[in-house]
């Protein structure tokens, strides 16, 4: 069964000498929260967040990135668009 994953980027930005803060839910096709998605900026392995139990999640991107930053979603069970 193939899910659609839709990320909502309900983001709000806070700029600062550490970069900027992304905050956002994540939610499947249907509206519903998801647990455990992981989001991550593309392309790195250090810039890293894990949803909570409403689907919330909160990055600090590094200020190099900030103008180009791309954010990736994955959760087990759903496919990449």
């Amino acid at each position: 069964m193939i899910l659609t994953l839709v990320a909502l980027l309900v983001s709000s930005l806070m700029y600062g000498q550490t970069g900027t803060a992304v905050r956002g839910v994540v939610k499947d096709a249907a509206g519903e929260p998801l647990v455990g998605a992981v989001v991550a900026l593309e392309g790195s392995t250090s810039v890293v967040s894990v949803t909570d139990i409403d689907g919330r999640y909160a990055l600090t991107l590094p200020s190099a990135t900030e103008k180009q930053a791309r954010i990736k979603v994955s959760i087990l069970g759903f496919k990449d668009a």
